[in-house]
């Protein structure tokens, strides 16, 4: 096999990566995600900055359910 050097990575085809704004938040500080899975992905990145945080399942604005995030520490 050949080694190449300096070939550019193309972008990640399954879109930008979530970004959740654990870092910036204050304790009791709040967000929405629309679904289940971006809630436990909110709770990993929480895990991995060392925030505790706490979530519950809420009926939003539009009647449909919404995973709200706190950060409770």
């Amino acid at each position: 096999m050949k080694i190449e050097k300096n070939i550019e990575i193309p972008p990640d085809p399954r879109g930008k990566k979530r970004i959740y704004p654990i870092k910036q938040m204050e304790i009791g500080d709040s967000f929405v995600v629309p679904t289940a899975t971006q809630r436990r992905g909110a709770e990993i990145a929480a895990k991995r900055y060392g925030v505790k945080v706490t979530t519950r399942k809420l009926k939003g604005e539009d009647g449909k359910f919404v995973w709200r995030v706190w950060r409770i520490a």
